[in-house]
């Protein structure tokens, strides 16, 4: 096999090594991003928060009106059982009274909007579950898939490697040289095939006399247009 044959099979394993390296990085920060479930996670935690602190008002607001019934129980037996004696005593319960049961319907007012709320709440919640659930699911499932293909890939680069280390080996120091270099500034395409007569990497036609030197050549030939280093597959 010439040198310029196994140089342009090192640039086919380059490519292929560079394609699986670039696919292998971009899967790698798919298995590693789980923003979209973690957001939603969120989301389900900032309502059982809110549930919560519903919860807990509730009990507060069914606490005082349990306080407040009790009240208007003792002012109501205080009235009606003959302990009080004066107008004025009598005047002042009935006025204890009448408080006490209008903070009673307000306190019922209010409990009956924290109830609403709250089965707003629940009811948003639970949706909130079934798509943390969902997206779950499919998280799952992208991962089981994520995983096989990393693998896959994996597996094809640990193939590859050697045999690209090893063509690398038979290739001398100065033709390696000047492919690394053409391959940085030529956007990893250092070797140009001629097909029907033209430079594959710019699309210039050769030359009848560029054509001759480049097949008796014994040293790789470039492109006058591109550089490129020419190969004739």
């Amino acid at each position: 096999m010439t040198e310029l044959r196994q140089l342009y099979e090192l640039q086919e394993l380059d490519t292929q090594i560079d394609e699986l390296t670039k696919t292998l990085a971009e899967l790698e920060s798919q298995l590693a991003d789980d923003s979209v479930v973690a957001e939603a996670n969120r989301r389900v935690a900032i309502l059982e928060s809110h549930a919560e602190q519903l919860a807990a008002n509730r009990r507060s607001i069914d606490r005082a009106i349990e306080d407040l019934q009790a009240r208007l129980g003792r002012t109501q037996e205080r009235m009606y059982s003959g302990s009080i004696k004066s107008v004025k005593e009598m005047e002042a319960a009935e006025e204890e009274r009448a408080s006490t049961e209008r903070e009673i319907a307000e306190n019922e007012d209010r409990l009956l909007e924290v109830m609403v709320r709250d089965d707003e709440v629940d009811d948003t919640l639970a949706k909130g579950r079934e798509v943390v659930k969902r997206l779950e699911e499919q998280r799952s499932a992208a991962v089981a898939e994520l995983t096989a293909r990393v693998e896959e890939i994996r597996a094809s680069l640990d193939e590859l490697t050697p045999r690209r280390d090893s063509t690398w080996d038979a290739i001398s120091a100065p033709v390696l040289h000047r492919y690394e270099t053409l391959r940085s500034s030529k956007g990893g395409t250092a070797i140009a095939t001629v097909e029907r007569g033209m430079c594959s990497g710019c699309r210039m036609t050769l030359s009848t006399s560029e054509h001759q030197r480049i097949r008796s050549a014994s040293d790789p030939m470039q492109c006058s247009s591109c550089h490129r280093i020419l190969y004739f597959p």
